[in-house]
């Protein structure tokens, strides 16, 4: 028994040879590890861009009014064009220019998850967008995709008079109506299947005159 152990301490033990990777192997390798650490520190960089840029005001023309759509697929240029020329239809000249102005900012919404890293930078940027929309009180009507998915994901909407939900409640019942119940976006079809929400307020924040809003959002929704 002792001798078959000696034999076995001093037997001839070749190393494993170490795998050989090739450069696009330890390319990802590297990558499957570090993904979410590239995505989230871009994301960082962009949203923290976007802030500065929005809070120097760099060649901003600022509208009397701007509204966020939010959605899978983007408005087409006659599309975006013509829900502007009906919200400014009902609206007011509310900086004294002259003349009443609606600017439509789209926000199209992919998935993050199982997104290769351009689709997944794209999809963080959209997102730091949006949140810096909201912080920055810039849009207080929001025509959207899914309004259930746009309140559980953001928390923001009101109801549809303008008071918050109950402390707690971040369901999307009763915030949002059909875009196609409002007269003056009834006659687009590419907003039929849209619907259309109003930005809710805590504390101190609100849009640009916002009596100026409220009374836009009681002329489109005819309350």
């Amino acid at each position: 028994m002792a001798s078959r152990y000696l034999e076995w301490l001093n037997r001839d033990v070749q190393p494993e040879e170490p795998v050989q990777m090739t450069r696009k192997q330890r390319w990802q390798n590297w990558w499957d590890y570090h993904f979410w650490y590239v995505v989230t520190a871009a994301a960082l960089v962009l949203a923290g861009g976007y802030l500065l840029w929005n809070a120097l005001g760099i060649g901003k023309t600022l509208p009397d009014y701007q509204i966020a759509y939010v959605g899978s697929r983007r408005l087409g240029e006659e599309a975006a064009a013509a829900v502007e020329a009906a919200l400014a239809g009902l609206g007011e000249d509310l900086d004294g220019d002259g003349q009443v102005t609606v600017a439509l900012r789209q926000y199209i919404v992919t998935p993050i998850q199982g997104q290769d890293i351009a689709s997944a930078y794209t999809a963080y940027a959209v997102m730091s967008s949006i949140l810096a929309d909201i912080d920055g009180c810039e849009s207080e009507i929001f025509l959207l995709e899914d309004p259930a998915l746009f309140q559980e994901s953001y928390q923001v909407l009101s109801l549809l008079d303008g008071s918050l939900p109950p402390e707690g409640d971040w369901s999307a019942e009763g915030t949002y109506l059909p875009a196609g119940a409002c007269p003056a976006l009834a006659p687009l079809e590419e907003v039929g299947d849209l619907f259309l929400a109003r930005r809710g307020y805590g504390g101190q924040k609100t849009a640009a005159y916002p009596e100026g809003q409220r009374r836009l959002w009681s002329a489109l929704i005819g309350y």
